[in-house]
């Protein structure tokens, strides 16, 4: 009886200090007693990093396509995307060569002849 009840405590321990890693919070009570506890998280923190990476990763891809196909050939796979499904279409929308792109393509065009590929 006395060892279940130690046992549900260290795990509200064990449970507590597990919370804690996300932050803790410090209180004082009536009596002056510092306590510390885990700070509370509604939600998860949204990954904006990864976000930002996988957008940066997606347009280095649309760039090195479009580096390599050249204009003419892009413009004209593009087409073919246009035409199709709905998922095929808006691939073509997010796939089509703006001002951006085609700046970056150009200067990795020209990097890329001055190395030698």
């Amino acid at each position: 009886m006395a060892e279940a009840s130690f046992d549900r405590r260290i795990q509200s321990l064990v449970r507590k200090h597990a919370r804690m890693t996300d932050g803790i919070r410090y209180r004082i009570d009536q009596t002056g007693l510092i306590t510390a506890h885990p700070r509370r998280r509604l939600a998860p923190p949204f990954p904006w990093r990864s976000l930002a990476a996988l957008v940066f990763l997606a347009w280095g891809f649309k760039v090195a396509l479009f580096a390599l196909l050249g204009a003419e050939t892009y413009a004209a796979r593009l087409a073919v995307l246009e035409g199709g499904s709905l998922l095929e279409r808006a691939g073509a929308w997010v796939m089509t060569a703006d001002a951006a792109t085609r700046l970056a393509a150009t200067v990795a065009a020209d990097l890329a002849r001055m190395a030698g590929f």
